[in-house]
């Protein structure tokens, strides 16, 4: 159930991504899966976040919509869908 998740996510031609934020004292975890191979996944850098969207720009990154506890919002560039 991620209807209190803050879920949100977006088709790019190589993978659907999904975000949600299962604990808004966390990081928001990201799964990326891939048209072929297995699914990536990661988290934001800054924990305390609830995600509002995903969108894809016309350059090919990943934008994240987020806001935070003081509900300051900004956005955040994923950059990289690459495993460590």
């Amino acid at each position: 159930d991620n209807t209190k998740a803050c879920p949100a996510a977006v088709a790019t031609p190589t993978a659907l991504v999904f975000g949600h934020s299962p604990d808004l004292t966390q990081p928001i975890q990201f799964t990326a899966y891939p048209k072929s191979g297995e699914p990536i996944k990661f988290q934001s850098d800054t924990p305390r976040r609830c995600l509002t969207s995903l969108s894809l720009a016309d350059n090919g990154h990943i934008y994240a919509g987020t806001w935070d506890t003081t509900n300051t919002g900004w956005t955040a560039l994923l950059t990289d869908l690459a495993p460590e």
